[in-house]
């Protein structure tokens, strides 16, 4: 588990990949359970969970439904076990899918950029 000793490690577990989910039963079970597994040993803000391996824009919709369940899994499990409280894991939520990869890849400064360049 690299992620938790060096600071600039990071885990880009996409879960349950949309070639993973359609052809093998059980990948979005399997999904949660490693991103139960990972937030229990290591650092939340180390894990991207959506969007990494997506290359046609027409996946994203079923992609995000397939993310969203494994996550839920995982976190209920959690809560459930103790592991983290009910508020916690609402948290964890926002970062996990979007917000770490808008820290890491500095994406505020991108937008400010374009947002000044003049397009036609």
């Amino acid at each position: 588990m690299c992620g938790k000793r060096y600071t600039k490690r990071f885990s880009r577990r996409c879960l349950s990949t949309p070639t993973s989910t359609c052809r093998r039963k059980g990948s979005v079970w399997r999904a949660g359970d490693f991103l139960k597994k990972f937030l229990v040993c290591a650092p939340s803000n180390k894990v991207f969970t959506f969007g990494g391996d997506l290359r046609a824009v027409e996946m994203v919709v079923g992609h995000s439904i397939l993310a969203r369940q494994g996550i839920t899994l995982a976190l209920a499990e959690l809560v459930e076990e103790g592991w983290l409280s009910l508020d916690d894991a609402l948290n964890i939520v926002e970062p996990i899918m979007h917000g770490n990869a808008h820290k890491v890849f500095n994406l505020a400064q991108k937008y400010e950029v374009l947002n000044k360049v003049r397009w036609a």
